[in-house]
């Protein structure tokens, strides 16, 4: 019985003290509907504004080459101001990097062409929440996430003592 509860307290406390990293990568079909590419956007799928973020598209059309085919990358704020990203096509993978001024939803538009002729056109709405908000920085972690992590956490100590101080009156109720 004791080993199963210091096994189930440390596998929670592994789980609030370590948390890892979350990686969502976002899968996007063509207008046609018939391909589709996956949107890697470092860091960590979610970019900062006034930062450099790494937009790579991993393109599932193998007849795409850099040879005879163009790739065209344009990025559009909320206000209607597009910009033209240089990017650089390598096989049927697309990457540019971008710095997205500020927080907002932009919409991605990457536009495969060959022989002057449209072969896929990708779009996919990206919203940028960390950062810059027009001139002001923010911090990415508000103030009120970090006191309700400390409390959780003594609230999760204060659980962990009351628990081994009673383990003996909690055994004798125990159906383990």
């Amino acid at each position: 019985m004791n080993r199963r509860l210091l096994v189930l307290l440390a596998a929670c406390a592994a789980v609030l003290l370590f948390p890892s990293g979350v990686s969502a990568h976002v899968l996007i079909k063509d207008r046609g509907g018939g391909t589709g590419a996956i949107l890697h956007l470092n860091p960590d799928d979610d970019p900062i504004a006034g930062e450099r973020a790494l937009l790579f598209f991993d393109i599932r059309d193998d007849s795409i080459s850099p040879e005879s085919s163009q790739a065209r990358l344009t990025i559009t704020d909320d206000q209607g101001v597009a910009a033209v990203v240089p990017s650089e096509l390598a096989g049927s993978s697309v990457s540019a990097n971008y710095v997205f001024p500020r927080q907002g939803l932009y919409e991605v538009k990457l536009v495969i062409t060959r022989d002057g002729k449209t072969m896929h056109t990708f779009l996919q709405s990206q919203r940028v929440s960390r950062g810059i908000i027009g001139n002001v920085i923010t911090n990415s972690t508000p103030a009120w996430a970090e006191i309700g992590l400390l409390f959780t956490l003594l609230a999760a100590a204060l659980t962990a003592i009351i628990a081994f101080n009673r383990r003996k009156a909690i055994n004798q109720y125990s159906k383990w």
